[in-house]
């Protein structure tokens, strides 16, 4: 049972892996930063940089995780395809949002990083007071679900976790209620609900531990997407390009 809601609350749309030359931005941002990730695995620049654009410039309204991860990709992409003062605005916008943002020199190509160095060295003053006028995130947040997966920028996560944790409070107290009703103060029998209760106590007890479970895997979650102002960003997985190829870093 614990797996399959771990299941149902990270589960993502997968879309197609490549945008057809010409076509339009696609419908929202999950959509178009997966086509920017298949378009980065396959190595072409300029299709990450198409549908990367579309979510950082706010055409199809991103969270601001996805706008975060959607600069980072439009930032490499347009440096890597020469056109140096696109990315260093991109990188410097992204560095506005996230000011201790890095990327790993272990798992992104040296050039790069050096670049996106080299931009938070000449923009040093501007970073420090966008991020003086942002407000912090919350580590402790992320203990009470939903509130965490909201801050890391995963509302649709969050309305899922809150969903099932409304449903499943609600039916234990319900069950539970009921169970108080027929029982008989005295010798703590049901008397004639008897079969009815044992079916309650089962729907209680499910119902409790789904609940239960939801705490924990919102927990988790909330945790493991949690980056603060240091992190890499708000995603559960970032592709990058090496000078060997292109890899995956959870």
């Amino acid at each position: 049972m614990f797996a399959a809601l771990l299941a149902l609350i990270v589960a993502a749309p997968i879309a197609p892996p490549i945008l057809a030359a010409g076509t339009e931005a696609p419908p929202d941002a999950t959509v178009a930063l997966e086509k920017a990730r298949a378009a980065y695995e396959y190595g072409d620049m300029e299709m990450v940089v198409d549908a990367a654009r579309a979510v950082a410039e706010g055409r199809v309204r991103p969270t601001p995780g996805q706008r975060v991860q959607a600069l980072r990709y439009l930032g490499i992409g347009l440096f890597l395809t020469g056109r140096l003062e696109g990315a260093e605005t991109a990188f410097f916008d992204l560095l506005r949002i996230k000011p201790g943002i890095r990327l790993d020199p272990t798992t992104t190509r040296p050039d790069v990083v050096a670049f996106f160095e080299s931009v938070r060295a000449r923009h040093a003053d501007e970073i420090r007071q966008a991020a003086s006028t942002q407000p912090g995130k919350r580590f402790i947040w992320n203990f009470l679900p939903p509130v965490g997966q909201f801050q890391n920028g995963h509302a649709a996560r969050g309305w899922t976790i809150a969903a099932i944790e409304v449903l499943s409070l609600g039916a234990t107290i319900a069950t539970y209620a009921q169970l108080r009703a027929w029982e008989n103060p005295n010798d703590h029998t049901f008397g004639d609900h008897a079969s009815d209760a044992r079916t309650f106590k089962t729907l209680n007890f499910a119902s409790a531990g789904i609940f239960a479970a939801t705490l924990v895997v919102g927990v988790v979650d909330g945790i493991a997407n949690f980056r603060g102002d240091r992190g890499e960003g708000e995603t559960l997985a970032f592709t990058f390009i090496t000078p060997s190829g292109v890899g995956f870093r959870f």
